[in-house]
């Protein structure tokens, strides 16, 4: 058996490293880290990487980087096939296929990531490549919007931080972290000196960040309990696609009916998304009940809930195509329903892009189960009393950019999703996690009811008052405090990642010139030593 040379082991051992950062970094995230108390693992989750790949060249980091974001999405998001292989039927191959692809596009930032490190050598390459991860973690388009800050979305006072910064602002607080340990572990190994300077301010911005979260969080928290108090019904149904298809509106309005003679009114009755079968006849000048008579006609849904309502459902909009939208509809005892009709589609399940290039056999054979939605235009307020709220359906909930436009002039946010689809996989504390980082940001409330849960309140300070139950139906009652507090992120923070790519962008070309002045200066001094000779 032929012995590995040196140069083989050390390959050996850096992909090594690089696929435990991958390892680490999973059990940092949602199901694992704040479930389980791992989360702590994102403080040094990118060691191993920073050991393998720190100086190694540009084209082994861009390798290496990337052994760390297969094994993190890979694995991470797994729940995607899933999602995939139901909203579109195609068969397991072909989305074993577009999820491998898909795999490979979302391990870009971590390839990108592990090029910075392999051009890497000094402290200064190192804060280059902080920022440089920070911006490209920020604007790169993914599937699924995540940070590596985020794996910290369950400590309460770190959380509070993003407000300021958002979710970017506590990548870079792990990243310097994660940095400093990489450090001290060359000091003692004696390839490094010690590093005081970057230790001092490790230490100092994470003192910052703690005292600020706490004295943040007791601020929001009083601040919000000024507001007045509203009282909520979530019906988390628990039905799958069929039986939501053949009774869903009369099984919603039926369990509504137990809850409340069990527990008296709300000022607020949530039901999820696609809860009513029967859509909406948005055309205009025409009755939006059309569809609804003959099965549940409208004087009897609003006979049998008393409470102000919103619910997601279809929209139907004749001479228009596609004909179809997804809604929600805000629905009070007496008034004709408000509707708000979803702006951002899901790729696949709802929006196919360039689908009206193919032929219809072709969209026939091979789409045959992913539809084309209208796209809403503006999210209309509405009101409930005094408070004003704004709708987000499903995915919308999860974008930084929509969050945030949909948080101004709204006192909270109702979210309405539909999430059978995904399985009880991790997506269900992936995509909780998330929602948490964006009320924090936006110090925004959002009551969310999930069809498979888990439904509640997100209050501004990030904690969220939820059922107890997962895949099973439930009635969840909840205290609202309808209250929005400006946040330094709402109004510049959320563009940190661009403004450090400008800012690097500018460091570069400086540089550049720089080096083109002293070459130029350095052969001009050659010549005219020649000269004198």
């Amino acid at each position: 058996m032929p012995t590995l040379t040196s140069g083989q082991r050390q390959s050996i051992l850096q992909v090594l490293g690089a696929l435990l950062s991958g390892l680490l970094l999973l059990l940092a995230f949602p199901q694992y880290g704040s479930e389980m108390g791992l989360d702590g693992l994102v403080w040094v989750g990118l060691v191993p990487l920073f050991l393998s790949s720190v100086g190694t060249g540009l084209r082994r980091g861009l390798l290496l980087g990337w052994c760390t974001g297969l094994v993190l999405e890979s694995s991470g998001f797994c729940w995607i096939l899933l999602a995939i292989r139901r909203f579109t039927g195609l068969p397991s191959p072909v989305a074993a296929l577009i999820f491998s692809l898909w795999v490979l596009y979302a391990s870009i930032p971590w390839a990108l990531l592990g090029g910075l490190l392999g051009a890497s050598g000094r402290s200064s390459s190192l804060s280059r490549a902080l920022l440089c991860w920070v911006s490209i973690e920020g604007l790169f388009p993914r599937l699924f919007p995540w940070h590596l800050g985020g794996a910290l979305h369950g400590r309460e006072w770190i959380v509070q931080c993003a407000d300021l910064l958002g979710a970017s602002g506590l990548t870079a607080l792990v990243f310097l972290w994660n940095a400093l340990v990489f450090t001290v572990v060359g000091w003692l190994r004696g390839k490094r000196g010690l590093p005081y300077g970057l230790a001092v301010v490790s230490v100092v911005l994470l003192a910052a960040a703690l005292l600020y979260g706490r004295s943040r969080l007791e601020y929001v928290t009083g601040v919000t309990g000024e507001a007045p108090s509203l009282r909520v019904l979530l019906v988390q149904g628990a039905l799958d696609p069929a039986q939501r298809s053949d009774r869903g509106l009369e099984h919603y309005i039926s369990e509504t009916e137990k809850l409340l003679e069990s527990s008296g009114g709300p000022d607020l009755i949530v039901w999820p998304e696609g809860a009513d079968q029967y859509p909406f006849n948005l055309t205009p000048r025409e009755s939006p009940w059309l569809f609804h008579k003959g099965h549940v006609p409208p004087e009897r849904l609003i006979r049998r809930i008393t409470a102000p309502l919103v619910a997601g459902s279809a929209g139907y909009a004749r001479g228009r195509l596609p004909e179809f939208s997804n809604v929600a509809f805000f629905l009070e005892p007496g008034k004709q329903p408000f509707f708000y009709e979803k702006n951002r589609r899901i790729l696949f399940g709802e929006h196919v892009p360039c689908i009206g290039w193919l032929p219809e056999s072709w969209r026939r054979e091979i789409f045959q189960n992913i539809g084309t939605l209208w796209p809403g235009e503006g999210n209309p307020p509405m009101r409930l009393g005094n408070a004003t709220f704004k709708n987000l359906i499903c995915y919308e909930a999860v974008l930084p950019g929509y969050i945030c436009e949909s948080s101004r002039g709204a006192d909270f946010l109702v979210n309405i999703t539909e999430d059978v689809w995904y399985g009880q996989t991790a997506h269900i504390s992936q995509h909780v996690s998330v929602l948490i980082l964006r009320v924090v940001e936006n110090r925004t409330p959002l009551v969310r009811c999930a069809n498979m849960g888990p439904s509640g309140v997100i209050h501004a300070t990030g904690r969220f008052e939820r059922g107890k139950k997962v895949f099973a139906p439930e009635g969840v009652w909840s205290e609202l405090r309808p209250r929005s507090l400006p946040t330094v992120y709402r109004s510049w923070g959320r563009h940190l990642p661009l403004a450090i790519l400008v800012l690097v962008g500018l460091e570069w070309i400086v540089r550049r010139l720089r080096r083109a002045n002293l070459a130029k200066a350095d052969l001009a001094g050659r010549q005219g030593k020649k000269i004198a000779l």
